[in-house]
């Protein structure tokens, strides 16, 4: 519970601390909005490269949690298993 009191405090000084902030002299110059922009893309581009990385090993993972067998590794042959009297 300690640690609760701690969290709450340190938000509310944070949010104390905010509301008497001085209003700051700053100038935000039209190259800093198309680096915040290449910012944003970039990350998209690197979500998109870790997810078509890790693709196969998520999908097997849902699988896994829904309890349905694995998917055959591409161009592995399917064995379909033969009926009792055709084994003959």
């Amino acid at each position: 519970m300690a640690q609760r009191s701690r969290v709450v405090e340190a938000a509310l000084v944070v949010t104390v601390g905010s509301l008497w902030a001085l209003p700051a002299q700053a100038y935000l110059d039209p190259a800093t909005g198309s680096m915040i922009l290449q910012g944003l893309l970039a990350g998209i581009a690197g979500a998109v490269v870790v997810l078509r990385l890790y693709w196969k090993r998520f999908k097997a993972f849902i699988r896994r949690i829904r309890g349905l067998p694995p998917l055959p590794e591409p161009g592995a042959a399917i064995v379909e298993p033969k009926a009792p009297d055709e084994a003959r």
